[in-house]
């Protein structure tokens, strides 16, 4: 309540200051002033208040006189200029003006300088909470660890004495952070999660590793020589930490805005440091401005020691399904059993125009006409919307708005089901279907669409026994990700566990090439299946070399999920040779068949569907040790471009199997030739994955910016007083 008074006090002197000074001003240049005697009068009151009032926040001073005036020029409509306080609120993200720019970095270094001199006072009666605070204040300046609960965690890994992850030189730190609106659900296995609409309690989390910095390690070198015993409790770490800042940023309690303010010097100033190759979105993610999560601790560590688990069942032909597709207003398929009512929509669409009583009994009756799972699910949901169920939690909607529900999904349900039985189905199986009909809705619906199909997979559960929970996020429940990284090995276990198989060669190929180019390319499963040869650029002219592009396009049985998503992807610098040789040789071969699509099963002309081969992919997955989909490929490749275009060189072993002529070629094709100066790898990044911007891929689809980030800022120098160094 205090401080809400002070910043309340503030406000008042700052703008009865404003309305004294100008007054004086509009009688002094009659009525008429110019911008220069505006723009002196702004810095005059700024300098009257911090005479006046040495101990108020600059910040807070800057921002109460931009409202004043903005409030004046829109009641008066006068032509008054606006401050530079409010041309920073409406600045972009990575800009900071240049009159901005020496007053952030001067506060920053004002900061730093203190805290030196604070360390050097004292420095021999420096107790271990008082070191702990020191931790966490080098962590927050070059780390930006600003959050309280990563503090906490941080304290925790160092009081139990838990192993630091080495990859190179980096000694990293995993944290798990609980949050509301952004993040992966725990124990994110897909076939676990629980839906966030119906668990108000449930939390998502946000994994960042914390980079521990030469500086760093020298406080927790020093912590670590002591006894258990001397340990101080983390409040006391936080309460020391306190009294540091207060000293630092000279004010009587830190609060959350002051150390924002600051925030904006440290963004430039780490881009500063001798030898940083930080750049501005790096800054920003280091400046926790870009929302972003690395995959899950537990994952982390299965990531690096993978436990492969054996076959399920035998990866054999069988798994394969050769039924053909059922499209809107189609004919009855021959290989379908009888049971299978072929144009159920249509009948349940004619039952929605009878009274309610009436329709519930028709939809019984048509429900012991089938024996298809997907098409008594479907039966069973419109009778639970009709109201025919005795769960409370049931909500009861009119005819008109069950037959839009049934329009927005029940085609598209229907087609990529078919006559399997969905209660055998695991959660990845729903994520995938669910995934499916969101990408072929209305994407100015997409909240709707989830919305319908959250209501859909409720009612499954509530007939079918053993239907998982699964995810359905709308906006309300806040940025749902699902954060997965494919190392190397596993990788290699796949093709390794296809090429060991009895499968044809025919479906050997097919799989080896669908692996190759999620793995390689990061292309949606939908992209990849709806290939036409015309989709390929190929040139077998330079030096006997391959030339073979993909280009990502709508092609009459695929859409894409934006215009953004037309791409084209070099196939000659993103395969390995043997890789590129499979599918050069596949594409040769089906271009002799004059086939229209890429992939088809044996003996097939259609276009590979998703559930065709479903099964076999399922199977090889499940190997895996935490839960991957077609779609978790995606976020790998997208992963691992990124630290190519980064300059994340030193850490790419531990996460790709590209050799470093590889790298060198991949950064030429997307770069160009001067590579190393590029201001637009994020752009070119966000291309690669199709998105409109690099905020959509840093948030959703990159579990690696932290690492990013510490190789920028590997060899930026920080320095320390010698007499500190030596006694810790």
């Amino acid at each position: 309540m205090a401080t809400k008074t002070r910043i309340t006090n503030l406000r008042s002197i700052v703008h009865e200051a404003c309305r004294i000074h100008h007054e004086r001003l509009i009688s002094q240049s009659d009525g008429h002033p110019t911008e220069d005697a505006y723009n002196t009068l702004y810095q005059f009151i700024q300098q009257n208040i911090k005479t006046h009032h040495p101990n108020s926040d600059s910040i807070l001073v800057d921002r109460h006189i931009a409202q004043y005036f903005n409030l004046l020029k829109k009641l008066s409509n006068s032509p008054i200029p606006i401050t530079q306080s409010q041309v920073g609120l409406g600045r972009g993200k990575n800009t900071i003006e240049s009159k901005d720019t020496m007053t952030w970095l001067n506060e920053v270094y004002q900061v730093t300088a203190r805290l030196l001199s604070t360390y050097q006072e004292s420095l021999s009666q420096m107790n271990l909470a008082q070191v702990f605070a020191a931790l966490y204040a080098n962590l927050w300046i070059y780390t930006g660890v600003q959050d309280k609960r990563i503090r906490q965690q941080i304290y925790q890994y160092i009081i139990e004495k838990k192993s630091l992850l080495r990859l190179g030189n980096a000694l990293i730190l995993t944290v798990d952070i609980p949050s509301k609106s952004y993040g992966y659900h725990p124990m994110s296995s897909s076939s676990m999660l629980i839906d966030v609409a119906d668990d108000a309690d449930a939390l998502l989390f946000v994994t960042h590793h914390i980079i521990i910095d030469d500086v760093s390690l020298l406080w927790i070198a020093y912590i670590n020589r002591h006894p258990q015993s001397k340990m101080p409790t983390f409040e006391q770490t936080q309460q020391a930490f306190d009294q540091l800042m207060q000293t630092c940023l000279q004010v009587k309690k830190p609060q959350p805005h002051h150390f924002s303010a600051i925030q904006k010097g440290l963004y430039l100033a780490r881009q500063t440091f001798k030898n940083s190759q930080l750049n501005m979105q790096m800054s920003a993610i280091v400046g926790n401005q870009q929302k972003h999560t690395s995959i899950s601790s537990d994952q982390w560590k299965n990531y690096h020691s993978p436990s492969f688990k054996p076959l399920s069942v035998t990866l054999s032909d069988e798994l394969f399904t050769a039924t053909m597709t059922i499209k809107k207003g189609s004919a009855e398929p021959t290989d379908k059993p009888a049971v299978y009512k072929f144009d159920l929509v249509r009948e349940i669409r004619n039952i929605l125009k009878q009274s309610k009583t009436t329709a519930i009994e028709s939809l019984k009756v048509l429900a012991s006409q089938t024996q298809i799972t997907a098409q008594l699910g479907l039966i069973y949901w419109i009778s639970d919307l009709f109201g025919d169920t005795k769960s409370a939690n049931t909500k009861h909607y009119k005819p008109a708005s069950i037959k839009r529900y049934l329009s927005e999904v029940g085609d598209w349900f229907l087609h990529f089901v078919q006559d399997q039985d969905i209660t055998t189905w695991d959660g990845d199986d729903f994520i995938n279907l669910y995934e499916n009909i969101i990408y072929q809705s209305n994407k100015k619906k997409i909240g709707y669409t989830a919305t319908v199909l959250r209501s859909l997979h409720q009612s499954l559960q509530r007939h079918f026994m053993g239907i998982p929970s699964v995810a359905i996020a709308s906006k309300s429940d806040g940025m749902v990700v699902e954060p997965v990284l494919v190392a190397p090995i596993m990788y290699q276990h796949i093709r390794n566990l296809i090429h060991s198989s009895t499968l044809s060669e025919h479906n050997q190929q097919i799989l080896h090439i669908i692996f190759i180019l999620l793995y390689r390319t990061g292309m949606r499963i939908n992209e990849l299946l709806g290939l036409k040869l015309k989709d390929f650029e190929y040139d077998y002219k330079q030096e006997q070399a391959v030339i073979l592009n993909i280009l990502v396009r709508p092609n009459g049985y695929r859409g894409i999920k934006s215009d953004d998503g037309r791409r084209r992807f070099c196939l000659q610098v993103l395969l390995k040779p043997s890789e590129l040789q499979l599918v050069h040789e596949w594409y040769l071969l089906r271009k002799q068949r004059t086939e229209t699509y890429f992939l088809t099963l044996e003996h097939k002309s259609g276009a590979l569907e998703y559930h065709e081969i479903q099964k076999p992919i399922s199977v090889i997955l499940d190997t895996l040790p935490y839960k991957v989909t077609p779609h978790g490929f995606r976020h790998n490749a997208i992963s691992v471009m990124a630290m190519i275009l980064g300059g994340a060189d030193v850490l790419l072993p531990y996460f790709s199997d590209y050799s470093s002529d590889e790298i060198l070629a991949i950064k030429r094709k997307f770069l160009g030739e001067y590579h190393q100066i590029s201001t637009t790898a994020w752009s070119v990044l966000a291309e690669f994955a199709g998105h409109s911007s690099p905020e959509t891929t840093f948030s959703s689809y990159i579990h690696v910016v932290d690492l990013i980030a510490y190789s920028q800022m590997a060899h930026a120098t920080i320095e320390m007083p010698a007499p500190l160094v030596e006694r810790h």
